[in-house]
């Protein structure tokens, strides 16, 4: 017969067993990139929420700023961070309108990641226009989804950046719209 011994004034049987239970529980805690189901999955007190749009679903802090994302456990990506891929047209000033910032899980290596996700470096150019903004960025490389559309065609943006970017050939922009005088 196997015996707990517990000091008195320890708490006895039911703190050894809520120790245990602590201890147990502290190790399943969803991480940032686990999958999920439902935002409950990712957080039981709602500080992560569940992106259902990816595969498997992904937990992950929506609207992160450089310096939210749990420590070591994720880093601040935003996607759409470039208003357009043809040349002269980026602002660096101004970022995207369209950027949305997530907590992503940082990896080295693909299978850091779960299935069906890879370990992409956003520090190169890539099909989601993200970049990392954590501060400081100590990691560049996250888990994600793999892009399945083919890249755009470069030599077919070639040319734009004059009628694109300013709108000149609209009529627009330059010496302040149309033509006519104010007043």
């Amino acid at each position: 017969m196997n015996l707990l011994l517990v000091p008195r004034g320890a708490g006895g049987p039911r703190a050894a067993l809520g120790l245990s239970l602590v201890l147990l529980l502290s190790g399943c805690l969803p991480k940032i990139g686990d999958d999920c189901q439902t935002d409950v999955d990712c957080s039981q007190i709602g500080d992560r929420v569940c992106d259902t749009s990816q595969a498997g679903g992904y937990c992950t802090q929506f609207n992160c700023t450089p310096e939210s994302c749990p420590e070591g456990e994720g880093i601040c990506v935003a996607f759409g961070n470039s208003p357009s891929l043809v040349t002269g047209c980026a602002n660096e000033a101004r970022p995207s309108p369209y950027a949305r910032s997530f907590c992503m899980k940082p990896c080295q290596r693909d299978r850091d990641c779960r299935d069906g996700y890879l370990c992409i470096d956003l520090a190169e150019e890539n099909p989601w226009a993200a970049d990392v903004t954590q501060r400081p960025p100590s990691e560049t490389r996250v888990c994600v989804v793999p892009q399945s559309a083919s890249p755009v065609d470069r030599e077919l943006l070639s040319g734009l950046e004059e009628n694109v970017c300013s709108g000149a050939a609209s009529g627009f922009g330059g010496d302040g719209g149309a033509g006519g005088t104010g007043g």
